[in-house]
Parts: structure tokens; C-alpha cells; sequence
């Protein structure tokens, strides 16, 4: 399942992951902000409303943590040997 960052424009909300079943054609450029946006009276959780911010996010390019190549490529191989 791959996973995408984005970056929200509003400052304290950063980043987000948005998690895709299948892989895309083409990477969507933005996406909805998922941070929740609590409105309402504190007091009373009856007017309480759950909102999302949904601002407009950039994706983000990040590197890979890590590549792990188990068993070598074979580049190497007898280079010991003289030619």
C-alpha cells in the first residue's frame, strides 16, 4: 500500500500521510489537509463539531529511509583475480 506526504499550508498542522489501496497512474499534486478542526462550545460536547481543515496540500518528495540489498549485485566478483 503506498504511502504519499503532504504538507498543510497552516503552520501547526505540517505534514500528513495519505495511505492509497492500489498504486496510481500519476501521484495527485494535492490533497485535503486531515487535521481536525474542533468547533463549538468546550463546555458542551452537544454542539461539539468535528470538522476537518481540508486546505489545499502540496505533496511532498521525500527519500527513501533505506535500500537493502541482500546478496550483493555480483559487481565485485573476481576483481582480485589479475587481467
Amino acid at each position: 500500500m503506498p504511502t504519499y506526504v503532504y504538507s498543510c499550508p497552516v503552520a501547526l498542522h505540517g505534514e500528513f500521510n495519505v495511505f492509497m489501496a492500489s498504486y496510481p497512474d500519476e501521484v495527485p499534486k494535492t490533497a485535503p489537509c486531515s487535521v481536525r478542526v474542533y468547533k463549538g462550545d468546550p463546555e458542551n460536547s452537544d454542539f461539539d463539531e468535528d470538522v476537518l481543515c481540508n486546505e489545499d496540500s502540496e505533496h511532498v518528495i521525500k527519500p527513501i529511509a533505506a535500500a537493502i540489498v541482500s546478496g550483493g549485485t555480483g559487481g565485485g566478483k573476481d576483481m582480485h583475480l589479475k587481467r
